[in-house]
């Protein structure tokens, strides 16, 4: 006796609501994470007139030249 079995498990692909709603709950996080990098930036290297760390100095460098970090990882 053949009995057909259902593997596909409990996964179904995301719906525009289900992405929507996600993407409405994390819009306040994310505009808050931005305001701080970019208030911190503005204030660390135009108002105290810092020099930039290697770190920044190479975020600097990727966003020139629109490199992904990883790729970025092969030249260091």
């Amino acid at each position: 006796m053949i009995q057909e079995i259902s593997i596909e498990g409990g996964y179904s692909m995301p719906t525009y609501k289900d992405i929507l709603l996600y993407k409405l709950v994390a819009l306040p996080l994310t505009i808050s994470s931005a305001l701080y990098r970019w208030g911190r930036w503005i204030y660390k290297y135009r108002i105290k007139k810092e020099d930039y760390t290697e770190e920044d100095a190479n975020v600097l460098t990727m966003s020139a030249l629109s490199i992904s970090p990883k790729r970025w990882e092969v030249f260091l």
